[in-house]
């Protein structure tokens, strides 16, 4: 295993092409929109490749091949053995032998979380589901139809509004500064006293694509807001010809419900695995 130089990080653009799920974290270090880190098998010819975002997200992505040094590390790194992550991850695999290894390695460690009892949460490895979303749009503009929106206010994010921005699912989370966010994505506010309470905005943009991140406020949670900004989002969206586009856990049932609301479709869900930070 060698941590790839950002240098050498065109070389995986060939591998992700072939990733049949949506990946554009992946895409966003690779292309150097933010600044992970890569670790693969071979930097001269890289096989296989562990994509990790700073947000948190991860990808394993290869052929898969017997490789005794790669995988050894791979799955001491799951199990966190060296205790090196700074915090929890969430894994996405390709193509789908990696998660019959990951099963046959760690079939100890990994658990349904419904089914979670007496665990130790910090010690495990824990599968959940990711949904993939396409937009319809005549779904989207017949559920904008019947809704009766409150009056308040909704500011596109400049350098200060986007600043002021607070929580986990944030535009500094995903951008390496509020001036890569604003040249490549956009996002929208619902603003109280002059405060974001709920925003929505561009997490990953790549040609005609600007995948939705989301963040309210707690005490603003219920009250409808993320819808509002939403839609501020992906009218733009539409207005500008760009594609929305919408992935959450299926355990997350309030975006999942709200991305169905907003006319995005489930197309497929896939193993996500949460690796936990000893």
């Amino acid at each position: 295993m060698q941590e790839l130089h950002q240098k050498g990080y065109y070389k995986l653009r060939k591998l992700l092409k072939k990733v049949p799920f949506n990946c554009h974290f992946a895409n966003s270090v690779v292309e150097n929109h933010v600044k992970g880190k890569i670790f693969v098998d071979d930097a001269h010819n890289p096989r296989n490749a562990y994509i990790l975002h700073p947000y948190g997200m991860s990808l394993l992505a290869g052929e898969a091949k017997k490789n005794s040094e790669f995988e050894n590390w791979l799955f001491h790194y799951l199990l966190d053995g060296n205790k090196q992550r700074c915090q929890d991850e969430w894994m996405q695999v390709y193509p789908d032998i990696w998660n019959e290894k990951i099963d046959a390695n760690l079939s100890l460690k990994i658990f349904d979380p419904e089914n979670i009892t007496n665990v130790p949460f910090q010690e495990s490895v824990t599968m959940y589901r990711r949904v993939n979303f396409q937009f319809n749009s005549k779904k989207y503009q017949n559920f904008k139809k019947s809704l009766k929106l409150p009056e308040v206010q909704v500011l596109r994010l400049d350098d200060q509004l986007a600043g002021r921005v607070h929580g986990t699912v944030v535009p500094s989370a995903f951008w390496n500064n509020t001036t890569d966010f604003l040249k490549n994505g956009v996002g929208f506010s619902v603003v109280i006293n002059g405060e974001p309470v709920s925003t929505a905005f561009s997490s990953f943009c790549h040609d005609t694509i600007k995948e939705i991140g989301i963040e309210t406020m707690e005490k603003y949670r219920g009250c409808g807001f993320a819808k509002i900004a939403c839609i501020a989002y992906i009218d733009y969206c539409l207005q500008e010809s760009y594609t929305p586009v919408w992935s959450c856990r299926l355990e997350n049932s309030n975006s999942y419900n709200l991305a169905i609301k907003l006319g995005f479709e489930p197309t497929l869900q896939l193993p996500y695995y949460r690796l936990c930070r000893h």
